[in-house]
């Protein structure tokens, strides 16, 4: 008898009771399920720590299987949107389980099989993220700082690799890391010139 594929509703329905009985199995690692709004391709499982699971039916000849995957969307781009985060670790192997082994067993393939992985490397890349924003923030603080102090009180954007300086006849571009600043000027007068290059020689006999 030839396979019949379940239509995106079919999936819905078993995926809505199969969610919820892994959510309750997983209760101990705070895992939840709120069902979707209408019949969608996946469902969602939210845990702690930005923990998110992703559930599918993928139909196959010789028995449809649920397709279990682990989100890495903990990012923001410059553009506020949601980003994913590649662990240094890699992304571990999504994975399959005959949906005819039931609920049960399908509960215990992912909290064996799957969950340690995914929970490790999305620790590894949590932290990732936050070490890269700790960066982008204080390097965008030096910038706001050094802008500020050549009379420009614009708000810095979230993407700037710089900011350009004018005061006076003297313009030219700064860009900044968290611990580290490159000033680009032009148009000193030499006395100008001298009165940076002396201040940079004092700043020098102060750190020795």
């Amino acid at each position: 008898m030839a396979h019949r594929y379940l239509s995106t509703a079919e999936q819905s329905l078993v995926l809505n009771k199969l969610a919820a009985y892994v959510a309750d199995y997983l209760t101990p690692e705070g895992f939840t399920y709120t069902p979707p709004s209408e019949d969608s391709y996946s469902h969602k499982l939210v845990g702690p720590n930005e923990a998110t699971l992703y559930l599918h039916i993928e139909g196959d000849t010789k028995g449809d299987r649920v397709e279990i995957s682990g989100g890495f969307h903990i990012g923001k781009s410059k553009y506020g949107n949601l980003e994913f985060v590649r662990p240094n670790c890699g992304v571990p192997n999504d994975i399959s389980v005959a949906l005819s082994r039931g609920p049960d067993a399908i509960a215990k393939e992912i909290k064996n099989r799957y969950l340690p992985k995914y929970l490790s490397a999305l620790t590894q890349a949590r932290d990732q993220r936050d070490k890269a924003e700790a960066y982008t923030q204080a390097k965008l603080a030096n910038l706001q700082r050094l802008q500020n102090l050549g009379g420009d009180a614009r708000k810095i954007a979230r993407d700037a690799e710089g900011v350009y300086l004018s005061i006076g006849e003297v313009y030219g571009h700064i860009e900044a890391t968290d611990d580290s600043a490159r000033l680009d000027l032009r148009c000193l007068t030499i006395k100008q010139a001298e009165a940076v290059i002396n201040l940079l020689k004092g700043s020098n006999h102060d750190q020795e």
